[in-house]
């Protein structure tokens, strides 16, 4: 491995989704900075596979340059915040020209800007999910009931305050750090257990070099454990190497 650092991905539907993942992700690189995002369609909502990935493509677009130098935590942070407004925007878009109701927009979005030198990332959920900075685990549970942005939408546009609400963090110094939808904790098992086996496919360095160490370790817990995510699963994570 060439680069000081490496990332792994992987995108698994869940026993109880018979036709369709209705997760999707992201991993981009520009300069130092890589981005990654997870999104999660509601189950409930409309064809929600289309609304994750319309998602995912729109903060794909909407990415910036990479401004060559590191910034602190609170640039770091609002520039994970301007994200937000610019996927809404595509999101009205869509809605005007193909005719979608709310119901069929429905995905959360999971996202972190990780600086590659410094070691550093902002996080920034629009919703509920899982992420994990060197195995401390931070799980973002909303009962059911994420922050939609399809919702604000609805309701005519962003209500003030609302982006400065959606939950933030910033990290230094990290040596692994892994984003997930909350199919990380359906494998069906009581609540430590679950988050114990996130916890290994977030962190566990074992087949790091292979370009498919996570659906391999995926496939390990279905033949030696009979466990398999019940609800669909996006994990996107970044290592450090040195």
């Amino acid at each position: 491995m060439s680069e000081k650092w490496i990332y792994r991905t992987a995108l698994r539907k869940g026993t109880a989704h018979k036709v369709y993942c209705e997760d999707f992700l992201v991993v981009e690189r520009r300069g130092r900075t890589l981005w990654m995002a997870v999104f999660d369609g509601c189950s409930s909502g409309r064809e929600s596979h289309f609304a994750s990935a319309l998602l995912g493509k729109l903060f794909r677009q909407g990415l910036p340059a990479d401004e060559g130098r590191a910034l602190g935590a609170d640039e770091a942070l609002a520039a994970c915040r301007a994200r937000v407004p610019l996927a809404l925007e595509g999101l009205r878009s869509a809605s005007a020209l193909l005719g979608l109701g709310p119901d069929e927009l429905l995905s959360t979005m999971l996202l972190a800007r990780v600086d590659l030198e410094e070691r550093s990332a902002a996080v920034l959920a629009v919703g509920d999910g899982l992420f994990s900075v060197d195995g401390r685990p931070h799980v973002l549970d909303q009962g059911n009931r994420p922050a939609y942005m399809a919702y604000q939408l609805a309701a005519g546009g962003a209500r003030p305050g609302w982006l400065e609400e959606l939950p933030a963090f910033h990290f230094e110094g990290a040596g692994s750090l892994a984003l997930g939808t909350d199919g990380l904790l359906s494998f069906g098992l009581p609540d430590g257990e679950d988050l114990e086996k996130a916890l290994w496919l977030c962190h566990d360095r074992e087949l790091l070099g292979s370009q498919a160490m996570l659906d391999r370790k995926l496939n390990l817990l279905r033949a030696r454990h009979g466990l398999e995510p019940q609800d669909d699963l996006a994990l996107a994570r970044v290592d450090w190497t040195d």
